[in-house]
């Protein structure tokens, strides 16, 4: 279909947030439906439903003029302006279509509005998979994603099964969806004996993070366990490598039809996209383990070079970069087609808001890893994307900033035991990587001072940033917790809120480079001494 993606998005965006925040319990769906189709038109029917607190009809018939809410109770208990259901009428408006809304008070509302686009309506896209009249099991509590499940197994040629129909061998898989509450012990237990019945691998999606999925999952028979939400691509893949791994070694050799890398004939390979060395000399050195092989790129022009005549099965995604920066640089690859339409790309920053988790998801990215990143985190991340482990010289997990935060008001100035958790246990590298850091320090100051000298506000949030990442990965708590502090308000409040602060960056940041100059004489002139020693001798 061909319509205005910002104006969409800029109309989906207000309702779904209207429908949020007006919704304390129960459910927000949003569903698209083709409503007509005519020649070179389609008309779609999209609707955005709650169960809040909805409105009356009085309120119902004034709701889409500006200044207005349902009730003037609402602006003072939810805030607003009710300008944007206002805007929302006149974007729909301007592509073609028309809004409105049926809501029950107590009960619930439905926004549901037109959307008139070119193209041909009656073409569908490629199967992701051909399920070949496989069984599947399906068990899942909420009825809208048990029906969208349905609907995704039947159109992969599969049969949908419920667990009561499913025998011993009447099932090739299991799609299971599980609450928080069910990751319990005896939860689990419950559901390792009926999956150990059911004599089938199975994939078991839970409504919680990655870091929070169990240890030790009940997969009697194999399979994988996912966290919800869980797009449509990557339920595709994860069921493809869960039946591959059911199959026969002959049989895969002569398919060789679900997964281009032949597991036996070379090492899983990881891109590091990076343009701080010193997190990319740090990626490597946490990845690089027998039977992973790691490259590294300085740029998202240097990963799209590489990824023309490499083949890889997983990439490391910094965001923001001189240049291309991580989301331009993810849609480029995605661009180059074939695998890299669904190889997994792992967004990788130092600072990232609640919302803006969303937007990169949104624009292709398939996770995210915080700096400074946890080892633990890291190993379960490639274990699920890859089913590989990554090794670490320590059991402790990485410190964060939030930890720094803990600490006496009086941070210190180098920490070199921190640093050498957050460097995964590796005490020399935690040292390069310090040195690596005050010998940047010079230049980076230039470019802060630059840039604020300027009111520069993208400039100085780029060196900022940059420098906040590479002290995620360093011990030095004062300026480590100084540098994120002022990104937190550069992007919250804009250069002025910043300005207060940058007196003490610049004498944390000297403090650091004299540090790094005493270090560097004292190595010098023991070198010296020692020579003159041997010389003596």
């Amino acid at each position: 279909m061909v319509g205005d993606p910002l104006r969409i998005r800029q109309v989906l965006t207000n309702l779904v947030h209207n429908a949020v925040k007006f919704t304390d319990r129960g459910e927000v769906i949003v569903r698209v439906s083709v409503e007509d189709v005519s020649q070179n038109q389609t008309t779609l029917n999209v609707s955005v439903s709650d169960t809040g607190i909805g409105l009356s009809q009085a309120c119902q018939r004034q709701l889409f003029d500006a200044f207005r809410q349902g009730e003037a109770s609402h602006q003072r208990h939810f805030g607003g302006t009710g300008l944007g259901l206002a805007i929302c009428r006149q974007l729909v408006e301007q592509m073609g279509g028309t809004i409105n809304v049926d809501s029950t008070p107590d009960q619930g509302s439905t926004f549901s509005f037109t959307l008139p686009l070119s193209g041909d309506g009656t073409s569908e896209r490629p199967r992701e998979l051909d399920l070949a009249g496989a069984g599947v099991v399906l068990v899942e509590p909420h009825i809208t994603t048990r029906r969208a499940l349905r609907h995704l197994v039947s159109r992969w040629g599969g049969r949908p099964l419920e667990i009561e129909d499913a025998g011993t061998g009447n099932a090739e898989l299991a799609l299971i969806g599980l609450s928080t509450e069910e990751l319990h012990d005896e939860s689990l237990t419950g559901w390792r004996d009926q999956l150990a019945r059911l004599d089938c691998p199975a994939l078991l999606m839970v409504n919680a993070s990655p870091p929070d999925l169990p240890d030790d999952p009940p997969l009697p028979h194999g399979g994988e366990i996912l966290s919800k939400p869980l797009s449509r691509r990557s339920l595709a893949d994860a069921i493809r490598r869960t039946r591959q791994s059911t199959i026969p070694r002959a049989r895969v050799a002569q398919t060789n039809a679900v997964t281009s890398r032949d597991s036996e004939s070379r090492p899983w390979h990881l891109l590091c996209v990076d343009d701080t060395e010193s997190n990319r000399l740090l990626l490597k050195e946490l990845i690089q383990s027998a039977g992973l092989e790691v490259s590294l790129a300085a740029s998202g022009e240097e990963a799209l070079t590489l990824a023309r005549h490499t083949t890889f099965d997983l990439v490391l995604m910094d965001i923001r970069m001189q240049g291309m920066d991580g989301v331009e640089t993810t849609r480029a690859l995605r661009r180059l087609g074939g695998h890299w339409r669904h190889l997994p790309v792992i967004a990788v920053t130092a600072h990232v808001q609640d919302n803006q988790r969303r937007d990169l998801l949104d624009n292709g990215l398939d996770g995210m890893l915080e700096k400074p990143i946890d080892t633990a985190q890291l190993s379960q991340l490639i274990r699920h994307h890859l089913g590989a482990d990554i090794e670490s010289d320590t059991t402790e997990p990485a410190a964060s900033s939030r930890a720094i935060r803990t600490e006496d008001a009086e941070l210190a100035e180098v920490d070199l035991a921190l640093g050498t958790r957050l460097a995964g246990g590796r005490e020399a590298l935690a040292r390069q990587l310090l040195d690596q850091l005050i010998a940047s320090l010079e230049d980076t100051e230039v470019d802060i001072r630059d840039a604020a000298e300027r009111g520069d506000d993208e400039a100085l949030l780029d060196a900022i940033h940059a420098l906040n990442g590479a002290c995620r990965y360093c011990g030095v708590p004062r300026l480590a917790l100084l540098v994120e502090t002022l990104e937190t308000r550069l992007r919250s409040r804009g250069i002025n809120a910043v300005e207060p602060l940058l007196p003490d960056l610049y004498a944390a940041m000297e403090g650091l480079r004299a540090r790094g100059s005493h270090h560097a004489s004292s190595t010098t002139k023991a070198t010296a001494n020692s020579a003159s020693s041997d010389s003596d001798t």
